[in-house]
């Protein structure tokens, strides 16, 4: 009988192949067309394109977990943590800069006038500049704590020792919270904020909203929330990893479709 490990193997393997393909055609065109054309180059244009950029480095990352998985031998901590580290950089972003797209979004809504004011590229720099430091403290605590424990995978949720792994998936569940917070702070300021003419004139705002929400809530969220579930309920050392691996996963996939 084919065992979980084993069907998960072939499973992710699968996985990653197909939606690199699809994630970073997505992403890799975003790039291009906001280098290339000036109307996209706007605060919230900015922030999609850094966001797109760390989302290519975690899907081409995920190569490095295909190596070790088909080569069915086991990588040491030590080993394999150096080879995620840009990984690890990149998916530690990808929470912090939901918020950040989350915030611009709300800060415009607010104070439309001010926000046009606004120069560029202190603001965005402004946004993504304390996901950057979250990020490196993480990766840093991942390089404190390193050992010399024998993995299967060789990922992001795997690689981090299990202390860090844990500080890691927590926060990202709690910067999660926030961003559903801003999102729901901005419908309630649509609704009751604005007079009925003005609510329709943002219809459409709100539309695409939703969707992004939807997506937000059934992909990056639910992972993430999933994973920390996994992990406070204890599951078998042997079985946890392919588990969070999964969830985890699906975060780095949520791009394909946004």
């Amino acid at each position: 009988m084919v065992g979980i490990a084993e069907i998960s193997k072939y499973w992710m393997t699968t996985e990653i192949i197909l939606f690199n393909i699809l994630g970073n055609f997505g992403n890799f065109n975003l790039l291009w067309l906001t280098f290339r054309r000036k109307e996209l180059r706007t605060k919230p244009g900015y922030l999609l394109a850094i966001n797109a950029l760390f989302q290519s480095v975690c899907l081409l990352s995920l190569f490095i977990n295909i190596a070790v998985i088909l080569s069915e031998r086991k990588i040491s901590r030590r080993d394999c943590y150096p080879m995620v580290t840009p990984y690890t950089i990149a998916i530690s972003m990808q929470a912090p800069m939901a918020l950040a797209i989350a915030t611009d979004l709300f800060i415009a809504l607010l104070l439309p006038i001010r926000y046009r004011n606004l120069p560029t590229f202190l603001y965005v720099a402004g946004l993504c500049t304390p996901g950057m430091v979250y990020a490196l403290v993480v990766t840093a605590f991942g390089w404190a704590m390193l050992n010399d424990d024998m993995l299967s995978l060789c990922n992001v949720v795997v690689g981090l020792h299990p202390i860090v792994s844990s500080f890691w998936t927590f926060s990202n569940v709690v910067m999660n919270f926030l961003v559903l917070a801003v999102y729901m702070g901005f419908f309630v300021v649509l609704k009751f904020n604005y007079n009925p003419a003005a609510y329709n004139e943002h219809r459409r705002v709100v539309r695409r909203l939703t969707v992004i929400v939807i997506v937000f809530v059934f992909s990056w969220f639910l992972a993430l929330l999933g994973a920390q579930i996994f992990s406070m309920l204890h599951f078998s050392p042997d079985v946890l990893p392919y588990l969070q691996s999964n969830m985890v996963r699906r975060c780095d996939y949520r791009l394909c479709f946004g």
